[in-house]
């Protein structure tokens, strides 16, 4: 994409020495520069910059390169990202910025970003107005000092209607950019001019990228006025979760140089706040949602090489602590688990007992393996009776079976058993069994045998419907959805933050009818989706004042759906469960010998096992989104839903989902 006569000018256009001078402090010694390396950590420097051939050279850790290494290393980027950051510097053009298809979306992209750098500093001011007194407050409470507010750029952001808009139009931003940046939100229920800054009389914390660009805020309430405590920015072009943890760009030079390269991950931006401000400034916090596999390949990228992690010590810090745990042994990373005092976290130890403190905390840390089997014997009421021997083993066999690398799960097995007080030999002779049982279970699939990739699915899993309380129970395939109340709620929340995703609304429209959802304002909204011609602007339903206030709270509630994975998979789980949920509410209606109950078991085994791609083709051809159907009253013993099997003849062909003119169980 770039040609050499791009790369040699702007080699030839920027003097090495002031590109590093801007991030190291050198010196001149004879012919070259010099500075203690910026990539590890030492007293003496043996760093070296000679501007006759336009290169760097550490004789103490073997880095070296030119101005676009050390732009990639410095700043954790891609090459072509270090490209476009000197050609800028250096003023000159790329080829690539020819194609206007390209420029245009740089530009925009660039456009969002100076939105962003702008507020905030917007924002920053606005913490000295005397409206801001109950921010300043909240920091003093909090020993958050004015310094400390000032390097992290926190803001307030006025309550006063229309002053974002007024802030937007004074510098040149049109409503429309603010609200694609989303900072503003639009009106709704038909008012035209009833715009309002997302972050209304709330604290912001400017949320910055790995390259140190603001791309986002996170705003707390302070007034207890609304129960969502925190609001995060939706997801923009330059925006994404996954892709952020908070005080990262912060964090890539202390990593580089700390001698372990070791990570230390908070729960939260207080939290990570006190840890820089204590000297601790390798920490890092995800950014509105769990921390993910994409989180730990971002810090491994930005050169971390082992973690620590410092979570609350209540149940749901543990599971958490366990889960990431897991993450970063899958990708090859030690990891070590701090356990912190009951009621105590980063910010409060480092407040109230010191660095000292939490450094003796850090220094504590233990492997993941160890974590486990601690926090099993103060839980467990009798931690040395078999029971708790077997669960402890189960969760200690999951971290084995994710561990990548191989001499670490060797180690790890090593202290597991010594720990348990068992042989390496018969938790070696159950560790094989778990990795056979979950090979048994494996779907097998025919692989590029038919132009139509048909796929061999695994016997459908069998429920038995007595034994089944349909419940609307949190996705188990989609951590992210178990934080919502309900499916319901769950299906609301993701609508609502993603009601420009065409894609989604259309999986809406074609496999999910209305009369799948409890009466109420989730069945209003999946009923104005239905209603809303295809690539039309979604508008939510103006009905009853009740639901508005519920579009509302669910609007302003940080995002929990479709943060650990895309939008799109978590609607996909959101369907699959709501049709599982009602095929087994007709199976408990029906019968203990009744037929159909085994085919309404195998359409459950479809339904959880089957590609999505096939799925959805089997619930898309039931019925015209256009004209949703009316729900039917449930079956009873007398009135099964058809005598028509779900599973058609033919081994490959996907199971029938019920017709909507049959009698439907679709609760009403």
């Amino acid at each position: 994409m770039y040609s050499d006569n791009a790369k040699e000018e702007i080699k030839a256009r920027i003097d090495i020495v002031d590109l590093i001078r801007s991030y190291v402090p050198l010196r001149k010694a004879g012919t070259v520069w010099k500075a203690c390396c910026p990539f590890h950590q030492e007293k003496t420097p043996s760093f070296t910059v000679d501007p006759i051939r336009g290169t760097y050279h550490c004789f103490g850790c073997g880095e070296h390169g030119d101005i676009f290494t050390f732009t990639m290393k410095q700043g954790s980027m891609t090459f072509p990202e270090a490209l476009r950051e000197l050609a800028q510097r250096a003023g000159v053009i790329l080829q690539e910025d020819a194609n206007p298809v390209e420029r245009a979306k740089r530009q925009r992209r660039a456009r969002l970003y100076s939105i962003y750098e702008e507020l905030a500093a917007f924002y920053q001011r606005c913490l000295a107005l005397k409206s801001a007194q109950i921010a300043r407050d909240y920091l003093a409470e909090r020993h958050i000092p004015a310094e400390i507010a000032t390097q992290f750029r926190l803001g307030y952001a006025p309550k006063r209607r229309n002053a974002l808009l007024e802030w937007g139009h004074k510098h040149g931003y049109t409503t429309e950019e603010l609200i694609e940046a989303q900072v503003l939100i639009p009106p709704k229920y038909g008012r035209d001019d009833d715009f309002y800054d997302r972050f209304h009389g709330r604290l912001i914390f400017p949320i910055r990228d790995k390259r140190g660009r603001i791309c986002a805020f996170s705003a707390r309430i302070l007034d207890g006025s609304h129960p969502a405590k925190y609001v995060n920015s939706p997801e923009t072009e330059i925006f994404k979760k996954s892709h952020i943890l908070y005080a990262l760009s912060d964090a890539i030079r202390p990593l580089a140089q700390s001698p372990q390269h070791q990570a230390i991950v908070c729960e939260g931006q207080i939290d990570v706040i006190r840890c820089h401000s204590a000297g601790f400034t390798t920490a890092v916090a995800s950014q509105g949602t769990a921390f993910t596999e994409d989180h730990v390949k971002l810090l491994k990228e930005s050169g971390a090489e082992s973690a620590v992690l410092v979570f609350d010590g209540d149940s749901a810090g543990r599971k958490a602590a366990i889960r990431t745990g897991k993450l970063f042994l899958g990708h090859g990373i030690p990891v070590m688990v701090a356990t912190l005092p009951p009621g105590e976290d980063p910010d409060s130890l480092i407040r109230d007992k010191g660095a000292e403190a939490f450094q003796g905390i850090l220094d504590g840390a233990e492997s993941l393996v160890a974590f486990i089997v601690h926090s099993a014997a103060r839980l467990e009421k009798q931690p040395e009776s078999i029971d708790a021997l077997t669960r402890t083993t189960a969760q200690i066999l999951e971290v084995l079976q994710n561990t990548e690398s191989a001499v670490m799960r060797a180690r790890l097995q090593q202290e597991a058993a010594a720990l348990l007080g068992v042989s390496e030999d018969a938790l070696e002779e159950d560790f094989k069994k778990v990795l056979q049982e979950v090979e048994a279970r494996r779907p097998q699939r025919l692989q590029e045998s038919t132009a139509e990739d048909l796929e061999f699915l695994e016997e459908p899993d069998i429920v038995d419907f007595d034994d089944v309380e349909p419940v609307e129970e949190p996705l188990e395939a989609s951590p992210a959805a178990s934080t919502a109340s309900s499916l319901a709620d769950a299906l609301a929340e993701l609508v609502l933050h993603h009601y420009d995703n065409q894609p989604l609304l259309e999986d809406v429209r074609h496999c999910l009818p209305p009369n799948l959802i409890p009466d109420g304002p989730v069945r209003s909204l999946v009923n104005a989706i239905h209603q809303t011609p295809s690539q039309s602007p979604f508008q939510l339903p103006d009905e009853l004042p009740e639901y508005r206030v519920y579009y509302d709270e669910v609007l302003e509630r940080d995002e929990r759906l479709g943060s650990e994975t895309a939008p799109q998979e978590a609607l996909e789980e959101l369907i699959r469960k709501f049709w599982i949920q009602a095929t087994e509410q007709q199976g408990k209606a029906l019968p203990a010998d009744n037929l159909q109950r085994l085919e309404l078991q195998k359409h459950i085994g479809y339904l959880k096992s089957a590609p999505w791609r096939q799925v959805r083709a089997t619930l898309s051809g039931n019925y015209e989104p256009s004209q949703p159907p009316e729900p039917s009253p449930p079956p009873t013993a007398q009135a099964p839903l058809s005598s028509e099997p779900f599973l058609p003849p033919a081994a490959l062909s996907p199971p029938q989902a019920p017709s909507f003119n049959e009698p439907s169980y679709l609760p009403d």
